[in-house]
């Protein structure tokens, strides 16, 4: 069973691509496990509960970078 939680995180629209366009978070709170909300993103991309959304990358090196990559036809402002 899944709960919904929301959080306030900073995030920005990426170069868009010939498979899609990109979304990075930027900022989460600090009381949120960065790998655990990559894996309930990942999780969402494998039950396809969110059409527009194909995958999730974690891209952090010393900041938080996490990539949600979109469909081309998805509106990234959502």
């Amino acid at each position: 069973m899944y709960t919904s939680l929301v959080t306030p995180a900073c995030a920005r629209a990426g170069p868009a691509s010939r498979s899609g366009k990109k979304l990075y978070i930027t900022s989460i709170p600090y009381a949120v496990n960065k790998a655990q909300l990559v894996e309930q993103i990942g999780d969402v991309v494998l039950s396809r509960k969110m059409p527009h959304l194909i995958d999730v990358k974690e891209l952090s090196t010393d900041d938080v970078r996490i990539e949600l990559e979109l469909r081309g036809r998805a509106d990234e402002n959502l």
